[in-house]
């Protein structure tokens, strides 16, 4: 009868325990979002001087808490025709909560500025938004 109790009691926890472990690793645990590391993507323009022209880019992220930064390179599509790439550093700021990220491109070669907004799913494997600069804009994409 002892027996037949202490394999009731401890399947009861095991299984307890096991909801538990399984219920947080399918939940969405912003807390635990870090988008530190390499990304590649792709930006669009949708004004009407380039619209449906299109650009790669390679980013590489520093998350430090709500802060973000890093570097920037992309094949030269616009800028001094003796450069073959652009790079530009960014700076911003990350909501783990909410997954979304702002932050402000700089250009190297002129030191002109871009702003970006977007959201990271859940995983935090793909990125999403917008991006613009005057009369520019569009949207971006980017994945791990």
């Amino acid at each position: 009868m002892k027996y037949r109790l202490f394999r009731v009691i401890a399947c009861t926890v095991l299984f307890m325990a096991l909801t538990a472990a399984y219920s947080r690793a399918a939940s969405y645990a912003p807390d635990q979002l870090n988008i530190t590391g390499t990304w590649h993507g792709t930006f669009y323009y949708d004004d009407t001087a380039r619209k449906g022209e299109s650009g790669t880019f390679t980013v590489t992220m520093v998350q430090d808490g709500s802060k973000v930064s890093g570097g920037i390179t992309e094949p030269n599509t616009f800028g001094p025709a003796n450069l073959t790439t652009l790079t530009s550093t960014f700076s911003g700021t990350f909501d783990p909560d909410s997954g979304q990220i702002n932050f402000t491109k700089t250009y190297d070669y002129d030191h002109h500025e871009v702003s970006y907004r977007g959201m990271f799913e859940s995983s935090g494997r793909e990125a999403a938004g917008r991006w613009h600069i005057g009369d520019y804009a569009g949207t971006w994409g980017m994945r791990r």
